[in-house]
């Protein structure tokens, strides 16, 4: 699942403290998802996460995505726009 990290920012209210992208890379592969590639295209980084069987019924999405970072960095704060149902 490719994930584009300018469009992952758009979910958080303080996007601003998010780790490097090179970073949250380390925290996807780490705790939550396996990272197949990481690149830089122009202005943005593109993550391709491979969902594994055991998260698979809920993070085929960006939201879900989004949530899972979120709860690996306790200072994010999700915006409350964005809806997880």
């Amino acid at each position: 699942m490719l994930i584009s990290h300018n469009w992952l920012t758009t979910y958080y209210k303080n996007p601003e403290i998010l780790p490097s992208p090179k970073e949250i890379e380390e925290l996807f592969t780490m705790h939550a998802f396996e990272v197949d590639s990481f690149e830089q295209k122009t202005d943005d980084f593109i993550y391709d996460l491979k969902v594994l069987p055991d998260r698979g019924p809920y993070a085929h999405g960006l939201r879900y995505v989004a949530l899972e970072l979120a709860l690996l960095i306790p200072e994010l704060i999700i915006d409350e726009n964005i809806r997880f149902d």
